[in-house]
């Protein structure tokens, strides 16, 4: 046999913001990974007591998503930012108001009813249920949620307008094509956790498979659009209408810690045959990050690494790691505080026929 040859992982772009604001860390279930770590949730964030169907429209519209636009309350739909503002038409009853015969907001199941959530606690469960113009709930209808070519989607979504050509700033705009909705991007990590949350406290009831489909997205949106201190504020709005959890407050724990999501739903490896490239999900946690970070990387077996840093034109910024790694997950310490603000990913390279991944 000739002598190893190194093997070049590819990488995944990891956000590393060194200005964005994040939420501070409340840990949950931490240390927990993969099936532990959803029983834990769902163990402890389950509620017994949610609202009744109509308490959880009208709490929804008049406490948990009331926003204030031009000085006038109202609610905002959140795939297109599309305001209805209360005008005690046709009655006081706050769904009746916004609803406005079908041409303004009604209440959206992120989590399709007809995957699991109808009948039982999860169609009355907040932390799914959002507000969203009529037509565009129509449109979503049941579909899964997913990342769409701009160029192939057939109808598109902003404020009031529904309109099939192609915006300028697509990634403001909601998009359908194919069976697949896309939400804009400022809804997509609020999507994700929501989906998150109903997947791990409603396991038994819900379509996993159908949604372990979307996972490798959702994933991605929550790394991408991170829950800010409006969401946690949005959370604990919507726990002060649940209650019977064992953890305490009925927050979505999504929301509360960032680690969360990839703990439990994206844990496994990668495997490297001789001569082939895998694309591989960094583990960086928090994620974008502004101080001390973490990545994880896991080997089947013993053997020598390089973990390294590399900014976006591929150039090495830092060494995490030069040497052997016993087999198992070895985590990293990542000093993001020490880089300028920008987007890095992370570089695993190794030898000839080693297993590699980065826990995700």
């Amino acid at each position: 046999m000739g002598s190893p040859r190194p093997v070049l992982m590819r990488c995944l772009l990891l956000a590393a913001l060194i200005a964005a604001p994040l939420v501070a860390a409340q840990p949950v279930c931490d240390g927990l990974e993969g099936d532990a770590a959803r029983t834990c949730v769902r163990d402890g964030y389950r509620p017994s007591g949610v609202q009744s169907s109509a308490g959880s429209k009208d709490r929804l519209y008049d406490t948990v998503d009331r926003a204030t636009v031009g000085g006038e309350d109202g609610v905002i739909g959140l795939y297109t930012g599309f305001f209805v503002p209360f005008d005690g038409q046709p009655s006081s009853d706050p769904s009746q108001d916004v609803f406005n015969n079908e041409q303004g907001i009604n209440q959206e199941h992120i989590f399709p009813r007809s995957r699991g959530t109808d009948g039982n606690n999860a169609e009355r469960d907040m932390h799914h249920l959002v507000p969203t113009r009529v037509r565009v709930n129509a449109d979503r209808a049941s579909f899964p949620f997913g990342s769409l070519d701009d160029a192939r989607s057939s109808t598109w979504y902003q404020d009031a307008t529904r309109t099939s050509a192609a915006p300028t700033e697509p990634d403001a705009w909601s998009q359908l094509a194919g069976g697949t909705f896309e939400p804009r991007a400022s809804a997509r990590g609020d999507v994700a956790r929501a989906m998150f949350y109903v997947a791990a406290v409603y396991a038994a009831e819900v379509d996993v498979p159908w949604f372990e489909a979307q996972l490798e997205d959702l994933l991605a949106w929550h790394d991408a659009d991170p829950a800010t201190a409006d969401d946690v504020a949005r959370s604990e709005r919507v726990a002060g209408f649940q209650s019977g959890c064992s953890a305490g407050a009925c927050v979505n724990p999504f929301v509360t810690d960032a680690t969360l999501a990839r703990r439990a739903f994206a844990m496994g490896g990668v495997a490297v045959e001789p001569g082939a490239s895998a694309a591989v999900a960094t583990a960086v946690f928090p994620n974008p990050a502004s101080g001390v970070a973490t990545v994880a990387v896991t080997l089947a077996a013993p053997t020598a690494v390089r973990v390294g840093l590399v900014d976006a034109l591929g150039r090495e910024v830092a060494v995490l790691h030069d040497g052997p790694l016993g087999a198992g997950t070895t985590r990293l310490g990542l000093d993001a505080g020490r880089l300028a603000a920008g987007v890095y990913g992370v570089r695993v390279s190794g030898m000839w026929g080693a297993r590699f991944s980065v826990v995700r």
